[in-house]
């Protein structure tokens, strides 16, 4: 997915996580995989359609992420999410067991762009910029 968010495993402020739309069209939540999130450029989505700037240029973020379903496809619907639901910034699967831990691990594999991302809807979040 080329979205203007990133779905996360937990719901936004005024939102709900992606989860609850993939469980009305599967009876197994499990069966629903979502990757990381990155950063992507107008110009770089080129190089997945040539239109990719003319069709995203109202939109000033761009993420890209993946959604896999694993199991026997008996969809009565299509799939629907709501972008909406997304947070304005880079989703990272932790790799450690904590929900946030230091701020030295939350941002790891984030860019700095992304870590800019991340802090202009959480200005006052303890996390801050990384240390040096």
């Amino acid at each position: 997915m080329i979205i203007p968010g990133s779905f996360t495993s937990t719901p936004p402020e005024k939102g709900k996580p992606c989860w609850l739309s993939l469980r009305s069209l599967s009876a197994t939540p499990d069966a629903w995989l979502l990757s990381s999130s990155s950063k992507v450029y107008r110009n770089e989505a080129k190089a997945i359609h040539p239109n990719a700037e003319e069709f995203f240029k109202q939109t000033k973020k761009l993420y890209l992420q993946a959604l896999r379903f694993v199991g026997d496809y008996q969809f009565n619907d299509d799939l629907s999410l709501d972008p909406g639901d997304t947070v304005p910034f880079a989703y990272k699967i932790p790799s450690y067991e904590c929900q946030l831990g230091p701020k030295d691990y939350f941002f790891d594999n984030f860019s700095a762009d992304e870590i800019m991302d991340y802090l202009e809807p959480n200005p006052d979040s303890p996390l801050g910029p990384p240390g040096p």
